[in-house]
């Protein structure tokens, strides 16, 4: 059960409730499908995993194991760009970074793997 799911057990004016009942509606207005995938029209990207668990338990029609390996490939497409367009932090960025981490500290990008020593 995921925080969509568990919110339809509120009653309305409960913020959990509208949140399941705005993504409910979300579906019909806000996406469209493309042979039976479902996208954002604002930016033709799959909604995320737990958007689309949610839409199959409020019985949406839409092929979730498609979708869900459309969703994933997109993310792999995504992580690729990103670490082939990374850049090293400038001297600008370096100092906020010592400002919030302190120097001496490691920071590691998450994505590309690289560590700066601060």
């Amino acid at each position: 059960m995921n925080r969509y799911i568990e919110g339809l057990s509120y009653q309305l004016p409960h913020p959990a409730r509208a949140e399941a009942e705005r993504l409910r509606s979300a579906f019909d207005t806000d996406t469209v499908k493309i042979d039976g995938v479902v996208y954002w029209k604002s930016n033709m990207q799959v909604p995320p995993e737990d958007i689309l668990e949610f839409w199959r338990h409020v019985g949406k029609r839409f092929n979730y194991r498609k979708t869900l390996a459309t969703r994933n490939r997109q993310v792999r497409e995504s992580l690729r760009r990103y670490r082939e367009n990374y850049r090293p932090p400038n001297e600008e960025q370096l100092a906020e970074m010592r400002a919030a981490f302190g120097p001496g500290t490691t920071v590691v990008n998450v994505i590309t793997g690289h560590k700066i020593k601060l």
